[in-house]
Parts: C-alpha cells; sequence; structure tokens
C-alpha cells in the first residue's frame, strides 16, 4: 500500500474504527448527607469527604457507631431493614452538638466552593472513584425555612461608596449594590428564623434619608435546591426529597419550588419503622431509595419505574392518604398531579385502623411541570443514555475525519438504542434515529474537526391512567336466546306455553 510507510514483508495493523459498545452507569449507588453520631469514627468518616462503603461491610457499621441520633446510623438501618445491600457514599460535616439548628442547616447545605456538606459529593468519583445517583438528606430536605425574600430601599443618596446593610436579628446577610445610581441589596443567605420573625435592617453610606424595608417568607429547601445542582453536575443523579407531612397542602407547596426542576422526587409522607421494637418515625427518603436499588437489582437497568412496588421494612406512613385509584380527586391523586408521591394502601382487604397503614410506594412523578418529563423511569433513562454516550464516544477523539469515521459512529449509537429498544421490557420505545445532515455540517466545520449528528429516540412511559370505557351490549340478548333454542332444539323440546 503506497498510502503506508514502505515496507517488504507482512504487517498486523489496527483499525480503531469500529463500533464502540456503550456501558451505563451505575445508578443505583446511594450518596448522601448526615449527621454523625457521638461514637463515629472520623478516621473512617472525615468531615466533608465522600466515604465508599457496603451497607453489608461490618468496618464501616463499626465505624458509624450505634448512637441512634445520628441520620447515618438510622439510614443504614432502614435499609438493612429493607433487605437491601446497598452501595453508599457517605458525606458527614462536622457537626457539634453545640450547633444551632440554622448553623446545622448550613453545615449540611455546605459551600460550593469548598466541598463541603452537599457539595462534597460532586467530588465523589475523585475521592471513590463511583458518583452516587440516588441523593438523600434525611431529617433536612422538609423544611420551608422562614427568612428574607426581599429589601425594598428609599431614599438612597450618594455614590454607595463603602454601603452596608445589617440585618437584625442577625442572621440574613447581604450587600448593598450601587447601579446606574439605582440602590438595591444582593442577598447572600436569607437567614432562618423561627416563623413569624420581624426583620428589620440598619443601612450606612446610603445617605441621611436611606430606610429599608425587608419582605420575610417562606422560602425553598436550600438543600433540595443545592441537590438540583448537583444532580446536573453528576448527570446521572436524582434527589429523593422528603416534602412536609404535616398536609397535602404543606407538601404541594413544598413541590411547587421545584416545579421547573427535573430532578426532584418528593414524596409527602414519612415511615414508621421498627426501630429495637418501637415504633418509630422516620424520614421516608432512605426507604424509598433502598425501593429503587431493590427495582434496580431485579429488573437489571434503572430503566423502570419503582411506582407501585411495596416498601419492605416498613410499618406505615406517617399519615395517611386517601386513595382511590377510580377517583380522580382523591388525595392521593392531588398530590401526585402536584408532584408529590405517596405512600398508600392498596390492599381491597383492608380494615379501619386508627393507625396509617400501607406500604405501596404510589410513586410515579418528579416536581416538573412538563409532562413529558415527570416520569421518574423516563428521566432516569434519559440521564443515563446522555451519560453513557460521550464515554464510549470520546476514543474516537482524534481520529481522521471521514466517511469510515463517521459511519462507526453512528452505528455505535444506532445499536445501542436498538439494545435499549430491544430490551424484555423495552426501555426505549421504537423508530430511534441517528442521523447525518448536512446542513448541520457545513464545510467550515468540518474543516476544523467538528462533526453534528441527530439522535431522537422516545422512552417508554409507564402505564398511568388505565381508562375502560362500559356499556350496555343488546346483541348479547339475542345471543342468549339463540343458545336458549338451540339447548331445546337439542333437548328435543317444542311447543307454545298458554
Amino acid at each position: 500500500m503506497p498510502a503506508n510507510t514502505p515496507n517488504v514483508g507482512v504487517s498486523t495493523l489496527f483499525n480503531p474504527a469500529a463500533p464502540s459498545s456503550v456501558l451505563i452507569a451505575n445508578m443505583s449507588v446511594i450518596g448522601g448527607v448526615f449527621t454523625p453520631g457521638s461514637d463515629i469514627n472520623r478516621t473512617y468518616f472525615p468531615a466533608d469527604t465522600p466515604v465508599l462503603f457496603r451497607t453489608s461491610d461490618p468496618a464501616a457499621l463499626t465505624a458509624i457507631g450505634t448512637d441512634a441520633t445520628s441520620t447515618l446510623y438510622q439510614t443504614v438501618n432502614e435499609i438493612i431493614g429493607a433487605g437491601v445491600d446497598a452501595t453508599v457514599i457517605a458525606v458527614v460535616p462536622n457537626i457539634l452538638a453545640t450547633d444551632t439548628p440554622a448553623q446545622v442547616l448550613a453545615k449540611v447545605v455546605g459551600i460550593p466552593s469548598a466541598w463541603t456538606g452537599a457539595w462534597a459529593l460532586t467530588k465523589a468519583q475523585q475521592e471513590t472513584g463511583v458518583r452516587p445517583g440516588l441523593l438523600i438528606a434525611p431529617s433536612f430536605t422538609a423544611l420551608r425555612p422562614f427568612g428574607v425574600t426581599g429589601v425594598a430601599l428609599a431614599g438612597c443618596s450618594g455614590t454607595g461608596g463603602g454601603a452596608t446593610i445589617t440585618f437584625l436579628p442577625a442572621g440574613a446577610t447581604g450587600n448593598v449594590v450601587v447601579t446606574n445610581g439605582v440602590f438595591s441589596v444582593q442577598m447572600t443567605s436569607a437567614g432562618n428564623y423561627a416563623p413569624g420573625t420581624v426583620v428589620t435592617a440598619t443601612l450606612t453610606n446610603c445617605g441621611a434619608s436611606a430606610a429599608a424595608t425587608v419582605q420575610t417568607g417562606n422560602y425553598a429547601n436550600p438543600v433540595a435546591a443545592a441537590f438540583d445542582t448537583i444532580c446536573n453536575k453528576l448527570n446521572i443523579a436524582v434527589a429523593l426529597c422528603d416534602a412536609p407531612s404535616s398536609s397535602a397542602a404543606a407538601a404541594m407547596t413544598w413541590a411547587a419550588d421545584f416545579s421547573t426542576s427535573m430532578n426532584i422526587i418528593a414524596t409527602g409522607q414519612g415511615v414508621t419503622i421498627s426501630a429495637a421494637g418501637v415504633p418509630t418515625l422516620f424520614d421516608s427518603a432512605a426507604s424509598i431509595a433502598a425501593l429503587i436499588v431493590t427495582n434496580d437489582q431485579n429488573m437489571g437497568a434503572p430503566y423502570y419505574n419503582p411506582g407501585n412496588h411495596a416498601m419492605p421494612g416498613i410499618l406505615g406512613p406517617s399519615r395517611s392518604v386517601e386513595f382511590n385509584p377510580s377517583d380522580p380527586s382523591c388525595e392521593a391523586n392531588t398530590m401526585l398531579q402536584a408532584g408529590v408521591n405517596v405512600i398508600v394502601n392498596t390492599a381491597t382487604n383492608r380494615i379501619s385502623s386508627s393507625a396509617p397503614s400501607g406500604n405501596t410506594f404510589w410513586g410515579f412523578l418528579n416536581t416538573y411541570n412538563d409532562p413529558d418529563w415527570r416520569m421518574i423511569n423516563v428521566i432516569r433513562t434519559r440521564k443515563a443514555i446522555l451519560d453513557a454516550l460521550p464515554d464510549a464516544l470520546l476514543k474516537y477523539t482524534g481520529q481522521n475525519l471521514g466517511v469510515a469515521l463517521v459511519t462507526v459512529i453512528v452505528q455505535s449509537i444506532q445499536e445501542f438504542l436498538n439494545e435499549l429498544i430491544a430490551l424484555p421490557v423495552p426501555a426505549l420505545l421504537p423508530g430511534a434515529t441517528v442521523t447525518y445532515d448536512p446542513n448541520l455540517n457545513d464545510p467550515a466545520g468540518l474543516r476544523v474537526g467538528g462533526l453534528v449528528l441527530s439522535a431522537n429516540w422516545a422512552e417508554t412511559p409507564a402505564l398511568l391512567d388505565l381508562q375502560i370505557y362500559t356499556g350496555g351490549q343488546p346483541t348479547s340478548f339475542t345471543i342468549l336466546s339463540d343458545q336458549i333454542q338451540a339447548a331445546l332444539t337439542q333437548a328435543n323440546v317444542s311447543g307454545t306455553l298458554n
């Protein structure tokens, strides 16, 4: 071959342009932020550091300790009690017994630039070699804190040099910003006050007549808000969050804060679990995470909805939710349509009881207000594919761009999508396509090594609304009459009645 280095003899050459296998990540790893017990082993669990362990690992269980106030201890027991051996990535901030609730919450949320608290999960791959796919923070996601939601300024003058704002009581913080002579306040922390607290503010270097009017109210849960961004950074993750369990209205108000997020899976009840033989209330996130891990293991992949499955290990929900699968106005359906999943009793032979009962996770949706992207299985399938393709196709970067290479890349993507369509329980619907469009690949782009392909597919939706229309069938009586006549004829019976 004149195009190759001249050689007299026989050479074996490698052709790297072959279709690539596409592998999805393990999306069943539970990642969480937890409080420590008094007897936690800090050598095993350094503060604000992702630590990978299995819930069956005796060394990890010993390091966690047995302090029942630790949410890490509680979570591991919930997972084990559900009959699951799960992989967990735990972040345990340096929470002290003297910390106030606001200080504890701040440590759980953490600081993005310092990779502390929840943000430490973004370096899980770097620290452990694994990314979490299910994020939880038991005891910290249900709160809608009360704080400063805005500040209106009036009477400000001057250049604004050295201008400051101070809130009383202390807690909220912000900066005075001057743009084109207009004074405003840029909040850096809303604070975390007792509901109904009257918050005031004083201004300096804003003019003698400057005054600040502080608006207060409840705001979105900061842990869930952090999780939302962290999910996007991790690519494969969704966040399992406990909404307030006090009422349907409170849970739906919580979910409305995240109506533009496809990462948040909210549940509006806690769970009752036997702790050393005593029925005890806990957040439901760990139990739901265990259910999803079990479902993924049983089905072999994250493409399937965890809804309408029993939650092993729980005694019941923290409160009963009215459930009637034939009534769209029942409480369970009302909450679901608002993005709040529930735990119900689906048994047809259930009896009256003063205690809430049932262990079926009636959960199918996230909090997103777009109906096309609300199903849990649809979002997790889309995340799995979008995460897997770059890793599989990275090998082609740097190879000579041409017909052969483009064909191989298209084949790799198409074969992967076809595999998902061909599963015994298909993850995708038929008709997935991968195409090359000349209009998207002009000579200028190709000249500098650019290539644009279009891949389109549809995830298989879960069956949610089965409608059966019923009506009378007059022809049945004709069939009955014919059957009677045939039977009488066969019996040789004839005659008339007088």
